[in-house]
């Protein structure tokens, strides 16, 4: 009888907290493959989070007076990007892991004008496919 209860309470919150929370609220973001350049939306109201898929090495960004674009080594995976201007505006953005994956991102500033979709909140970055063997294991273990 007590889950029950607890089920409905939990339903009955989640209900109430969805519906104040409306659908312009919803957090919009994409999957980037490696080796495929990506636009990026951004807003100089909230920053977006690029996870990736391993430690990050370095970060470049193309233009930093619009943009700004860190990572923080107790964050490894995560680099943190923002516009830094309220109009429209275009820069790249190249992240390197300590694999030697390269990622590289368009980024555009949605600025004033009304964008659909948004800024993109959360980026996901994806190794590419391709490597059959990687160098874990020593030749010898490897039959001829």
């Amino acid at each position: 009888m007590y889950q029950v209860r607890l089920i409905s309470v939990l339903i009955a919150l989640s209900t109430a907290v969805s519906a104040q929370v409306g659908p312009r609220a919803i957090a919009s973001g994409k999957i980037i493959i490696e080796g495929r350049p990506a636009v990026v939306q951004l807003d100089s109201k909230v920053t977006t989070t690029i996870r990736l898929p391993e430690p990050v090495n370095s970060v470049v960004l193309g233009d930093s007076t619009v943009f700004h674009a860190e990572y923080s080594p107790s964050e490894p995976l995560l680099v943190f990007a923002r516009s830094l201007s309220s109009t429209s505006a275009e820069s790249n953005l190249v992240i390197s892991t300590t694999r030697g994956r390269q990622f590289v991102l368009i980024l555009r500033s949605v600025g004033t004008r009304e964008h659909a979709g948004g800024a993109d909140l959360l980026v996901m970055c994806k190794a590419s496919g391709g490597f059959f063997i990687e160098d874990t294991f020593p030749d010898s273990l490897i039959a001829e």
